[in-house]
């Protein structure tokens, strides 16, 4: 069968909102943060699949959280047993630059502090956001902590995922912004007013997704960058203010006028 190139539009319709619906960032704080989050998310990912496969019923323990600490030297994943009051660190799964992973029972270690600090701030957000999470298409929510770009405290991120394949969402993120000290959520923000879920025709193959943005922000959210290292696509975002983006290997571009007087003539 002949495969066909196919760019998905995906036409999530204008919500009335105010002005600072959500906290904005800058393009070059709006890129590291979608690409941290995609770093945290792959690399945890992973271990969770290292875990299962040297204990096949942790997959089975709920509920789970992790918490992922990026370095310079080795990037590591503290796998978290939640179902007790205290949380119980299960498994850390190390990531050493250019070496292998490797994977300890770590059952009978205490949080370091920083780890147990950021797993009260996930803990905080959980809890804040669940009665916002959105349940449309059956999602279930991996929770990533980032440090905050004001300075202090941490951004909580509800991810939304999904298990079926050959299929595409966008939206459902939540990100919510939790205080130094871990203990309140300062403002909830969503990222999208919905979730789409987007399949390719038989015989076509997706190439481009593009998207109309409804939220009220300037620039288009950092989930955009998530999302297209997930499913390996470019994403097109118009924003609300009538501009038009590209977000791509990491990068998010404002299309200029010429750039886009140039589109047209191609079309």
């Amino acid at each position: 069968m002949r495969v066909v190139p196919l760019v998905l539009t995906i036409l999530i319709p204008f919500i009335a909102a105010s002005a600072g619906e959500i906290r904005e960032f800058s393009v070059s704080t709006l890129e590291r943060l979608g690409n941290e989050l995609s770093r945290r998310d792959e690399i945890a990912a992973r271990a969770a699949d290292l875990a299962a496969e040297r204990d096949p019923k942790w997959k089975k323990v709920s509920p789970q959280y992790w918490i992922t600490d990026l370095s310079k030297g080795s990037d590591s994943v503290y796998l978290i047993d939640a179902r007790k009051p205290e949380p119980a660190v299960a498994y850390k799964v190390s990531f050493p630059k250019g070496g292998s992973p490797s994977i300890l029972d770590a059952r009978q270690q205490p949080l370091a502090p920083g780890i147990a600090l950021r797993y009260k701030a996930l803990r905080t957000a959980v809890k804040a956001a669940l009665p916002t999470l959105n349940v449309a298409y059956g999602p279930h929510y991996n929770y990533e902590v980032l440090n905050d770009p004001d300075g202090s405290g941490f951004l909580v991120y509800a991810l939304a995922a999904f298990t079926k394949t050959k299929l595409v969402y966008t939206g459902g993120h939540v990100r919510i912004t939790v205080s130094a000290d871990g203990a309140k959520v300062e403002r909830i923000d969503q990222l999208s007013h919905g979730i789409i879920e987007q399949k390719s025709d038989p015989g076509h193959e997706v190439v481009a997704l593009a998207v109309a943005q409804a939220v009220e922000t300037s620039h288009p959210v950092e989930t955009f960058l998530y999302e297209s290292h997930l499913y390996r696509l470019p994403f097109y975002v118009a924003t609300n203010d009538g501009s038009s983006w590209r977000v791509v290997n990491g990068k998010i571009h404002k299309f200029t006028e010429a750039e886009m007087k140039e589109a047209e003539k191609k079309k």
